[in-house]
C-alpha cells in the first residue's frame, strides 16, 4: 500500500485491484413536504421527511464485498416570520440517521429585503450539533439563490483540519 507505516507516499503502487470501476444501481426514495404560507407570504412555515434506500441496494467495487445501503431517514423543518417591512426572521433545522451516522443542524438568522418581494440578503449562523460552526450569506432575487457558507471544525476532527473547514457556493 500507499502507507509506509510512517506517511503516505503516492508513488507507490496502491495494490487494490476491482472487479469493476463504476455500476448504475436503483434506489428508491420517498418523502412528504408540507407548506403552511400565511396572508403575508414573506410569513410561511415548512415540514418535510423523506425516506432513502427503500430498497436496500446493494454497492461494491468487488463482486464478493457487496453491501445494502442501509436506508437514510430524514426529517427538516424551516420558518420566516416578517418582523417589519424591511426584516424577517429565519429558523430551520433537518435531521438524518443512515446506519451508525447521524447529523443534527439548527440555525437562524435574518433576511434583510433590498426590494421587498423581489431581492433580499439573508444572513444565517448554524451549528452541526457537536460538529461545526457555518456562517453564511445568500442573495435572493426571483426565484433563485446564490449562497456562500463556510464550515468551521469544532469536534475532535478539528486536529486534522487544524479548525479549518471548507467554503461552499450553492446556486438553487
Amino acid at each position: 500500500g500507499q502507507w509506509t507505516g510512517d506517511v503516505y507516499n503516492p508513488a507507490l503502487p496502491n495494490n487494490e485491484t476491482f472487479d469493476q470501476s463504476s455500476g448504475l444501481v436503483p434506489s428508491l426514495s420517498a418523502g412528504l413536504a408540507w407548506r403552511l404560507t400565511m396572508p403575508d407570504p414573506r410569513t410561511e412555515a415548512s415540514v418535510g421527511i423523506g425516506a432513502f434506500h427503500l430498497n436496500r441496494p446493494t454497492v461494491g467495487f468487488r463482486d464478493d464485498s457487496r453491501e445494502a445501503l442501509p436506508m437514510r431517514l430524514s426529517v427538516l423543518a424551516s420558518s420566516t416570520l416578517r418582523v417589519n417591512q424591511n426584516f424577517d426572521a429565519v429558523v430551520f433545522g433537518e435531521a438524518w440517521q443512515m446506519g451508525a451516522a447521524q447529523e443534527t443542524l439548527l440555525g437562524g438568522g435574518a433576511r434583510m429585503w433590498l426590494a421587498p418581494g423581489e431581492r433580499a440578503i439573508r444572513f444565517t449562523l448554524a451549528t452541526r450539533l457537536g460538529d461545526a460552526i457555518i456562517p453564511a450569506v445568500q442573495y435572493e432575487f426571483g426565484d433563485w439563490t446564490v449562497g456562500l457558507s463556510y464550515d468551521w471544525n469544532t469536534s475532535d476532527f478539528e486536529t486534522a483540519t487544524n479548525g479549518r473547514g471548507g467554503m461552499e457556493l450553492a446556486v438553487v
